[in-house]
C-alpha cells in the first residue's frame, strides 16, 4: 500500500479542510431555508377592493428568482459534498497506512507527527525518555525510505 509522504503532512489540513466544507454546507443549507421563508412586497397602482383606485402593497414569494438561487446553492452543496467525500477517503487511507505499521516505536512517531500534528520537538517529548527531535525525524525519514511506498 503506498502514500506519499507530502499526503501525510496534509494529514491535519485535510481535516481542517472537511470541518470547513461542512461549516460552508450548513451555510448553504441555512441560505436556502432563508430563501423559502423571503417575503418580496411592491406596491402598484390599481383597484382596491372597494373599488377605489390607488396605491395596493403586493406580497408573494419571488419563486423564479428563489428557485434559480436556490438551485445554484443546492448545485455547489453537491460539489462540496463529493469533494469532502475524497478528503475522507484520504484522511481514511492516511489513518489505516499509519495503523498498518508493524513497528510500534515508527507508528507511534508517525501518529504524533501526522495525526496528532505536532512539531518533532513534541513527539520526542511524547515517546518519552531517550528521544531527540532528531532521532524521531530521522527514524521516520528511514523508515519512508525504506518502504518505498512513500516518495519524499
Amino acid at each position: 500500500m503506498g502514500i506519499e509522504k507530502n499526503v501525510l503532512e496534509q494529514y491535519s489540513s485535510i481535516v481542517e479542510e472537511i470541518a470547513d466544507l461542512e461549516r460552508r454546507n450548513r451555510n448553504d443549507r441555512n441560505e436556502i431555508k432563508k430563501l423559502e421563508k423571503q417575503i418580496m412586497s411592491d406596491t402598484v397602482t390599481g383597484s382596491r377592493d372597494d373599488l377605489t383606485i390607488g396605491p395596493i402593497m403586493v406580497k408573494g414569494v419571488a419563486e423564479g428568482l428563489a428557485d434559480k438561487k436556490r438551485d445554484q446553492i443546492e448545485a455547489r452543496i453537491m460539489k462540496q459534498n463529493r469533494f469532502r467525500k475524497r478528503l475522507l477517503n484520504m484522511k481514511q487511507e492516511i489513518e489505516d497506512y499509519i495503523q498498518k505499521i508493524e513497528d510500534s516505536e515508527i507508528r507511534r512517531i508517525a501518529r504524533f507527527r501526522y495525526i496528532d500534528d505536532l512539531e518533532w520537538r513534541q513527539v520526542a517529548v511524547r515517546m518519552g525518555r531517550g528521544y531527540t527531535d532528531t532521532a524521531c525525524r530521522k527514524k521516520m525519514e528511514r523508515f519512508l525510505q525504506k518502504n518505498k511506498s512513500v516518495r519524499s
